[in-house]
């Protein structure tokens, strides 16, 4: 058995965000929704000394967003919606230099994606729902350095999880 500990709490109330263990060990958190807003604000939790802090915000507020840790060490911001649309778009996140910057954009927009961190680095994007509430059975693939997305409508069977751990895999 485990015990939980009380640590610090975030700037910004959130829910339906994602979080990413950088390769430093600090934690990126962004996207998601608080009461009737979808803040574009991201946060870094330092584990050393227990705090939050504000970095820069993301373009578009990315409420059921799915994301994942580059081998590079940086971090895309995948879909997710705003209080108007959902999005096609993707934001990459330099810990380096705290900027967010924009990636190409997905074929389609998703909200409620899964994302994995395949072996070989590319990323795979799975399902969720498009801009009609209709869930997806496509997929696209994302290659760092290259900026582009590629899309693979096969049906996928089997259900990944969108949690980030160490060695940017994403499970």
């Amino acid at each position: 058995t485990g015990v939980w500990t009380p640590t610090g709490s975030t700037n910004i109330r959130r829910h339906g965000h994602s979080a990413v263990l950088l390769q430093d060990g600090k934690v990126l958190i962004f996207g998601g929704a608080t009461d009737n807003t979808v803040p574009t604000t991201a946060e870094v939790y330092d584990p050393a000394i227990g705090t939050w802090s504000l970095t820069n915000s993301l373009a578009v507020g990315r409420g059921g967003l799915t994301s994942a840790l580059l081998l590079s060490g940086k971090v895309l911001a995948i879909g997710g919606y705003d209080l108007s649309s959902y999005h096609d778009s993707v934001e990459v996140y330099d810990p380096a230099t705290g900027v967010w910057s924009t990636a190409s954009s997905m074929s389609v927009a998703r909200v409620n994606a899964n994302t994995v961190t395949l072996q070989d680095g590319k990323i795979l994007t799975v399902g969720g729902l498009d801009n009609s509430n209709t869930a997806l059975a496509s997929a696209q693939l994302y290659t760092e350095g290259s900026g582009t997305a590629t899309s693979n409508h096969a049906p996928v069977l089997s259900p990944i999880g969108n949690k980030t751990v160490n060695e940017g895999q994403t499970l």
